[in-house]
């Protein structure tokens, strides 16, 4: 498998994770949060952690994980 194949079943696997559909699903209410700087990643990971959501890998999701996961939605929705 190529480097490039790699990367796009990888982040096949991310964006299909259970975090990524409920941001997809919630895009409106939590870009609102974010616009106004009113979100604190270690908060949600902690309650993504606390209620079982898991990363596509069934990783527990960390704030930085949640971040990045973030940035790829709000850029899927935007363009």
């Amino acid at each position: 498998m190529s480097a490039a194949a790699k990367r796009h079943s990888a982040n096949t696997i991310w964006l299909q994770s259970s975090v990524a559909k409920w941001m997809r699903a919630n895009h409106h209410d939590l870009a609102e949060f974010v616009a106004n700087d009113e979100v604190d990643w270690h908060i949600v990971a902690r309650t993504f952690r606390e209620r079982g959501v898991f990363t596509g890998l069934g990783d527990l999701p960390s704030a930085a994980f949640l971040q990045d996961t973030w940035r790829q939605i709000d850029q899927a929705e935007a363009g």
